[in-house]
């Protein structure tokens, strides 16, 4: 990483090309391969943090959902049987 005149001039990791800044956006891409480097805030922890937050939304992604009870499903009403009329009324 080299400073000039208020701008830093960094190099690829993969192939030591000087990245280019994107003035419009705030990053800094290298011309060969198309590698992007992202500045974060001047905190120390945002880059722990960061990691952690991506880390956790990836595990909630690819999580599977639990089996849940066996009455869970949907409700389905039980055949009434209609009795006879023999048996609807008792007769004395």
């Amino acid at each position: 990483m080299k400073q000039t005149k208020n701008q830093i001039t960094l190099e690829c990791f993969w192939c030591d090309v000087p990245l280019q800044f994107n003035e419009q956006h705030g990053f800094y891409k290298c011309p060969d391969c198309g590698g992007e480097w992202w500045p974060g805030p001047s905190d120390p922890e945002y880059g722990i943090n960061s990691l952690w937050r991506d880390e956790q939304a990836y595990k909630k992604s690819i999580s599977k959902q639990g089996g849940g009870s066996r009455r869970a499903g949907k409700k389905r009403q039980k055949n009434i049987k209609k009795k006879l009329i023999t048996e609807r009324y008792e007769l004395e």
